[in-house]
């Protein structure tokens, strides 16, 4: 995720009850991605958007994590794009072929090298998948940030290169017992956590009235990620599904019903939110998500009915 993202985006998760039902799952998931992993050398190239063939699996291993930072897994650049002016997307595969297996909203960290030694920073997987699945290829987005070690790294990789990795972690995932609402607001790259949910969403609202809103926050149409994927899911059950995009710098030349301008959080009073039933996602810019915790709080939501990860930026090395 993106939004942020290293492009140095550091995650800064906050404790949520309602995702403690995954947390042994996590644990199991980070002690098995350890295994079979092995540092990779370095390796500089630029950026492009032709790909790279998924590396061929040697003894079709399992599906698994991606390592620790002790003993982290080489991960192979296949493929590369610019999916936003400043937002940078890679297709990555375990060198050695394992699928890697995840939950929608985990993140991954990645090395960066830098003048000072090795430092590592955090992206949401931003692929789609139901939970329980994995996946041979995974993508995460970077947005650039001015002067920023992992811009510079990252943006100039093309595919063969070879990365480090370490995950899954991460608190923002769904509950095991849905609630009636969920809402799930994120901005610039803070998204791509939300777009890896809607298989396992849909799956689960089969049958069902779960109501969702996706409230997108981006400062112009060229900004916002996924939005055809977001809207496509809405309409698939627009009795019980909607989306709202708030562009904080440049609205579009026609705006379309679910499009305004300002910022996400100056929507919350008119989704109709009632803590009893609505699981609040926060996701992306610490400002927004202080903004929108501050109100729902203020609103009668409980700290366990509001997940939060922040997308700290950082400029510099370490």
């Amino acid at each position: 995720m993106l939004r942020p993202g290293g492009t140095a985006r550091a995650r800064l998760p906050l404790p949520c009850r309602g995702a403690a039902a995954r947390g042994q799952a996590q644990r199991g998931a980070r002690a098995r991605g350890a295994a079979g992993c092995r540092r990779a050398p370095g390796g500089r190239m630029g950026r492009m958007t032709t790909a790279a063939p998924v590396p061929a699996p040697t003894d079709a291993p399992d599906a698994t994590g991606l390592g620790t930072r002790r003993e982290p897994c080489e991960l192979q650049v296949l493929d590369t794009a610019l999916i936003a002016p400043d937002t940078l997307r890679l297709g990555l595969a375990r060198v050695d072929g394992a699928p890697v297996r995840y939950e929608p909203g985990h993140f991954c960290n990645l090395a960066i090298p830098g003048p000072q030694g090795e430092v590592w920073r955090s992206y949401s997987v931003a692929t789609p998948l139901r939970s329980g699945e994995a996946r041979e290829r995974i993508e995460v987005v970077a947005a650039a940030v001015p002067g920023g070690l992992a811009t510079e790294y990252l943006f100039a990789r093309r595919p063969g290169d070879r990365l480090r990795a370490s995950g899954p972690f991460g608190r923002l995932l769904l509950p095991g017992e849905d609630p009636e609402y969920y809402l799930l607001m994120g901005t610039g790259t803070g998204l791509a956590p939300y777009r890896a949910m809607l298989p396992e969403i849909e799956q689960r609202a089969a049958g069902r009235a779960l109501r969702v809103t996706v409230v997108m926050g981006v400062r112009s149409p060229a900004a916002a990620l996924y939005l055809d994927e977001f809207r496509g899911f809405v309409a698939r059950d627009p009795q019980h599904r909607r989306l709202w995009v708030h562009y904080s710098r440049e609205l579009p030349e026609t705006p379309a019903a679910d499009e305004a301008a300002g910022y996400v959080q100056q929507g919350l009073p008119f989704l109709g939110l009632l803590p009893a039933t609505t699981l609040a996602y926060l996701c992306g810019n610490p400002g927004m998500i202080d903004a929108a915790a501050g109100w729902l709080g203020a609103a009668g939501f409980p700290r366990r009915r509001v997940v939060r990860e922040k997308y700290q930026s950082r400029p510099t090395a370490g």
